[in-house]
């Protein structure tokens, strides 16, 4: 990509998150939409969302955005009111590309500001050798923790974007780890754990595996990366 397309870019995710910060905003003047959510009257807002007819599709597209930048509440919550408004379909799809937009935005500003930050303290060679880690098992990293309900936090977007990970890994990873969560819940909303209560024990564990994982083998990762013997 050129330095112009590069600019190009910049200031058109600018004003996408402009733009979606500011529509949050009115939308709480008007105590519409995100206001709804906020004070969790989810029939509030199913009965909002039904209202603004065509626009539904748009607005619960805007608000699954906000909701993947802010996280200001989880997705499971919204997810099965498209889902009871929209249609089921209709929801995982728009549920898929607001996450994808919320999620790329997020990625830009971690890659903007989060890396040239870490350039301007951190030692070439050492920031090669994280590179190369990155490279290595950065996209597995996406998979595995949004594919964890418990660990799928929206923040990951923000730090893969201040690492070098590329965004086309990360896009397609993210994806893929968030798909099934936003399926299920759609369909059933928190339900899920109800009905499958064993999933709760199974996501469980997978947490614990990562954090024995990261504690196991992160010191000598990080011995490598700074180069510390």
């Amino acid at each position: 990509m050129t330095e112009r397309q590069t600019k190009i870019l910049d200031i058109v995710l600018a004003i996408i998150l402009v733009g979606f910060l500011l529509w949050g905003g009115w939308s709480l003047y008007q105590g519409t939409a995100i206001f709804d959510l906020l004070l969790n009257n989810t029939d509030e807002f199913a009965v909002y969302l039904s209202e603004v007819g065509p626009m539904g599709n748009l607005v619960y597209t805007a608000t699954i955005i906000l909701e993947v930048l802010i996280a200001f509440i989880p997705g499971y919550v919204i997810y099965p009111i498209g889902g009871a408004v929209l249609g089921v379909g209709n929801a995982i799809f728009y549920s898929v590309i607001g996450n994808l937009i919320g999620a790329s935005v997020s990625f830009w500003i971690g890659r903007k500001w989060g890396y040239p930050l870490l350039q301007k303290f951190v030692q070439k060679r050492h920031l090669d050798r994280w590179e190369q880690y990155v490279e290595k098992n950065g996209s597995l990293a996406v998979l595995f923790l949004k594919l964890n309900p418990i660990t799928s936090f929206d923040v990951i977007n923000y730090i893969a974007g201040a690492s070098p990970m590329k965004f086309w890994k990360f896009t397609v990873f993210n994806l893929l780890g968030i798909l099934p969560y936003i399926i299920l819940t759609t369909i059933f909303g928190e339900g899920v754990f109800v009905i499958a209560p064993t999933m709760i024990i199974a996501f469980l564990v997978l947490t614990f595996l990562y954090i024995l994982w990261f504690a196991l083998t992160l010191p000598g990762k990080i011995r490598k990366t700074f180069g510390r013997k």
